[in-house]
């Protein structure tokens, strides 16, 4: 676990969101478009409708724009008695800060854990169910109302996982609470008391350009810096819309509906202003914040810091919004004719950051026009496509004054072709068709409610032949996916580009019985089961099979394989895992083993730390091969620094420190935390063999990166950057496999006591800056170097180290300026007495007019390179920097790149069977312009972005196994001023001696 306080801090924020960008960009070629994941797409009326709720402002002034759903009762009472009575709950009491109780204020609790995103009975076959909310995470808990003594009790939720509690919800101390307890089955936590802490409240009015009121506009404050708009425009982020991505490739990742109901629960301070414009926003952060309105059609209006004290609430008078840029186009076909009814996205182009926040505008019009008012002035980009499911069409980004030509693809037929395993038409087959390149990530994307599948109807019909025809289908990357009630699901990946034809082959269903035992043998009634295919099996994520019943058994016939993994999971004994291939050789039975406890104390070189500073993670770290991801357990420390975790599932954990997530209550607060958790030293770590009904004690030691066996010397030095004392800059030391850091004090002065003789690597970085959004987002390295330190030998550095400035223009192919292209800065400093050798490397981008500057950059000799996908690749310009100089006038002209497809002869494999493969090409001049690719089941692959070049080729196989296997390509290939079409490779196992000339 690397940063193991950052994975905390994913987990308290939501575990799926990581989940589901990992399968966002690990997709094999252009990762699936992210369609609306609404039943029917977001129409012009669905808008219009939501504009005429907005206008009516119904809410009572200040209302929260949250409603919370909490676990009912009912529900509660369907699962079993052992899995009732196994069940946790907190309990506390709400005060003030003078210690007054806080009475009849309702409570929330929400929970993180990795069966929070799958909910039972899910599917491939997605269907309507996008439009019951699926894949919306389940982490409500449960909810109370605190009473005359402002106790509060929250029972009937799963133990051990991470929880955070909403306090006073409803008032004007509204607090949010990161609980760092762990909570064993049945147990009561009592909390203690929870102080709440009275907010700031902004009220106001908001009115138009022609001072009218505005109803329905969304108020928001939240305690980030301003200078997070130099990235990223926050403020326009709309729940209802999508993202669109420049990371290499464009992704368009549309909002589905229970991401709008999620966003409420944010924990941020906003509200919508009623019929008269007005709006009280309670639950504003004491300090500054960052405040903006919206309102659809206007530019909104945005204050970068406005300062509240607690319990202060402030008038804001009235606030006037603009009526903004207007950014207006068309929708063409391939022909240049109007397309008329296209769905459209319009994103204001963020600054820095690939990531632009984008609405929906009306449909375009009978001439294919379309507008979107309230733009900023600058550039904007636009998405379109014909119907929802279809890919989406994006442009480039384009001055909001210039018209926006979109150009959407011709409509094709796809022939369907499903037969059974004896080659037979398959009767009633059911089809569904996702837009993707790959289809693992398709399939699992849409069954959490981020990719809808293409609605048929209308455009399916029969064949006379038994084959399927579906019609008006736009050029793009699919994946069908089919089966029947006689046959399992099986998907395949396809282009089309032109009328073309597919085949599926279904295998009959694989159903098979689990049974889950007690640790006693007896069945362990109710426990949830969960299913994850592998071996090239559909789908390929997890999914919750449901319930064991009375008996302890459940049949699943919900997936192909020819492997799968399982996972089982009941609150009195945690969780067990089980990897069976199918059809199973035994009956299939897993067994819940006796829970243990680890307990131990954290000391920082023998004395308890502060009570608060920390607290301790455990994750099952141990060959965990079963369906569910294993979850780090949260809990704290005591006065004495001792902790417990008393129920954890036999297993290897690894138990380690992490700072507190007690300041974790706002966004402020969370960026606060990455910021330190991105920085601090390292925390100590220990790995823990945990037998069935054992109790296993770990002592952590903060200081023990600093404790060697071996000879050791001391290491210390002075540090001047550009002629000043390097103050406030940190020094970091490798050595023996451990870190240590010291922050240079106000003398320039840093000293490290004992450090391991031999290699060492000694870093210099700048201070750290105290705004993550600020145009630096990074502590910047400004040296790097090796050396040794011999036994009985004190080593003292004089550092003195001097920066100047690196600066110039990227060219295109054309000529033409290239805004956004990377430019890399490799340097190598040479060894001067007192100082050894060393290297590093920078990164920066182009602005709009391609320039780039590197500033403050460590003399030295500098080999600086230009890229762009899409565009080219720089050769290596070398330069150097001189103390206090600027090198301008730099100049990197990017060579276009050229496009490899063709197709690998999948058949020299072999058995057992193949379930991914990877292409790695590398420039067999050794100029590292390398590329990669992945093949589709059927061979096709593309290489992008290759440069003029004689390669190689590397092929990764992975089996149905899990095993990886390496290949070579017999002959290498060259590219030369062009693309490349249809070129055939043939694996071999072994690498050829000698280069073929292909």
């Amino acid at each position: 676990m690397k940063h193991p306080a950052l994975l905390v801090l994913a987990i308290v924020l939501l575990a799926g969101f990581g989940f589901l960008a990992w399968r966002v960009f690990s997709a094999k070629d252009a990762p699936p478009p992210l369609p609306n994941a609404g039943a029917g797409g977001a129409t012009e009326s669905e808008g219009e409708a939501r504009q005429a709720e907005l206008a009516r402002g119904d809410a009572p002034l200040g209302e929260p724009i949250r409603s919370a759903v909490a676990a009912s009762e009912a529900a509660l009472e369907t699962l079993h008695p052992s899995v009732r009575e196994a069940l946790c709950g907190f309990t506390g009491r709400l005060v003030s800060p003078d210690a007054i109780p806080v009475a009849n204020s309702r409570v929330e609790l929400f929970r993180f854990a990795p069966d929070v995103l799958f909910q039972a009975g899910a599917s491939p076959f997605v269907g309507e169910g996008l439009a019951a909310g699926l894949g919306e995470p389940e982490i409500d808990a449960g909810e109370a109302k605190s009473g005359d003594d402002g106790r509060f009790t929250i029972e009937g939720v799963y133990p051990l996982s991470t929880y955070l509690l909403h306090a006073d919800i409803d008032g004007d101390a509204a607090t949010w609470v990161p609980i760092d307890r762990a909570a064993g089955p049945g147990q009561l936590v009592d909390l203690g008391d929870i102080v709440l802490n009275p907010a700031g409240v902004f009220e106001g009015v908001v009115v138009g350009p022609d001072d009218r009121p505005v109803p329905g506009a969304l108020v928001r404050a939240v305690d980030l810096p301003g200078s997070v708009l130099a990235l990223v425009p926050f403020e326009r982020f709309d729940p209802k819309g999508a993202v669109i991505v420049f990371e290499g490739q464009r992704l368009v990742i549309e909002m589905p509906a229970w991401v709008e109901r999620r966003f409420e629960d944010l924990p941020l301070a906003q509200t919508r202003t009623d019929g008269d414009g007005r709006f009280r926003l309670r639950g504003v952060v004491p300090g500054g914040n960052l405040f903006a309105v919206t309102a659809a059609g206007l530019l909104p209006h945005v204050k970068p810091r406005l300062n509240v004290r607690s319990g202060e609430v402030k008038d804001l008078g009235t606030i006037r919004m603009a009526e903004g840029e207007q950014a207006v186009g068309r929708v063409e076909d391939e022909s240049g004719k109007p397309v008329e009814g296209a769905e459209l996205l319009v994103a204001a182009r963020s600054n820095a950051a690939p990531v632009h926040f984008a609405s929906r505008a009306a449909r375009s019009d009978a001439e294919g026009q379309f507008a979107m008012g309230g733009m900023p002035p600058g550039e904007v980009i636009v998405a379109a496509r014909r119907n929802r499911g279809e890919a989406w069409v994006v442009t480039d980004p384009q001055p909001v004054a210039r018209d926006v030509i979109v150009k959407l693809p011709a409509s094709l037929t796809l022939t369907v072709h499903v037969f059974d395993e004896a080659k037979r038409p398959v009767a009633e087959p059911r089809l569904q068709l996702l837009p993707g390149a790959d289809r693992d990530a398709a399939i699992g994307m849409a069954m959490w409610g981020l990719n809808a599948p293409l609605p048929l109807t209308g455009r399916l019909r029969r064949g006379e032949a038994g084959e399927w025809l579906i019609a008006d289908l736009p050029k793009g990357k699919y994946v069908l996916l089919a089966d029947s009630p006689l046959h399992a699901a099986d998907a395949i990946e396809f282009g089309i580009e032109e009328d073309r034809s597919v085949e599926l082959v279904l295998m009959p269903k694989q159903g098979f019985e689990v049974s889950v035992l007690r640790p006693d043998g007896a069945p362990a009634a109710g426990a949830e089961l969960f299913v994850h295919a592998r071996g090239n099996g559909v789908p390929d994520a997890p999914m919750n099979a449901g319930r064991v019943d009375d008996e302890g058994k459940r049949l699943v016939d919900s997936v192909r394989a020819t492997e799968v993994a399982l996972s089982a999971r009941h609150p009195a004994f945690g969780l067990c895992h089980l990897r069976t291939p199918l059809p199973p050789t035994a009956p299939i039975v897993l067994r819940f083993d006796s829970p243990g406890a680890i307990e131990g104390s954290v000391t920082e070189g023998g004395t308890p730390p502060a009570r608060g500073k920390y607290m301790v993670y455990a994750v099952d770290w141990g060959g965990n091969r079963g369906a569910l991801p294993p979850m780090p357990q949260i809990t704290g420390l005591d006065a004495e620094g001792r902790f417990r975790y008393p129920a954890l599932a036999p297993g290897q954990y690894r138990v380690g420190l992490v700072n507190s997530i007690a300041a974790l209550r706002s966004p402020g607060g969370m960026v606060g935390y990455v910021r330190d958790a991105m920085f601090a030293s390292d925390l100590p770590n220990a790995n823990v063999q945990l037998g069935a009904g054992k109790v296993e004690t770990v002592v952590l030691d903060t200081k023990a990166q600093e404790t060697f066996e071996g000879p050791t010397v001391r290491l210390s030095g002075t540090v001047l950057v550009d002629g000043r004392l390097a103050k406030d800059h940190t020094v970091t030391v490798w050595g023996s496999g451990k870190r240590q850091r010291r922050t240079i004090d106000a003398a320039g002065r840093f000293e490290f006591v004992q450090v391991p003789v031999g290699r060492v690597t000694l870093q210099i970085n700048e201070p750290l800056p105290e705004d993550l959004f600020a145009s630096r987002q990074n502590a910047e390295e400004l040296w790097r170097g090796g050396f040794e330190l011999k036994e009985g030998t004190d080593l003292d550095l004089p550092l003195d180290l001097s920066t100047g400035t690196v600066e110039g223009i990227v060219r295109g192919p054309d000529g033409a300026f290239v805004a956004d292209a990377e430019i890399q800065a490799d340097g190598v400093f040479t060894a001067v007495e007192g100082r050894p050798s060393g290297s590093l490397s920078r990164r920066t981008r182009s602005d709009a007019r391609g320039r780039f500057r590197f500033e403050r950059l460590p003399v030295a000799d500098w080999r600086i390179r230009a890229e762009k996908d899409g565009v080219g690749r720089s050769g290596d310009l070398q330069t150097s920097s001189t103390a206090g100089g600027v090198a301008a006038g730099l100049e990197l002209v990017l060579a276009a790149t050229h496009r490899v497809r063709g197709r690998l002869d999948m058949a020299a494999f072999g058995e057992p069977a193949v379930r991914q493969v990877y292409l790695w090409v590398s420039d067999v001049e050794g100029r590292g312009r390398n590329g990669w690719a992945s093949v589709s089941a059927d061979g096709e692959f593309e290489l992008n972005d290759l440069s003029d070049g004689r390669y190689r080729v590397q092929i990764n196989v992975r089996r149905v196994d899990d095993q990886w296997q390496q290949y070579h390509g017999a002959d290498e290939f060259e590219v030369l001023g062009r693309d490349l079409e249809g070129h055939a490779i043939r694996p071999v196992k072994d690498a050829p001696p000698e280069a073929r000339r292909g």
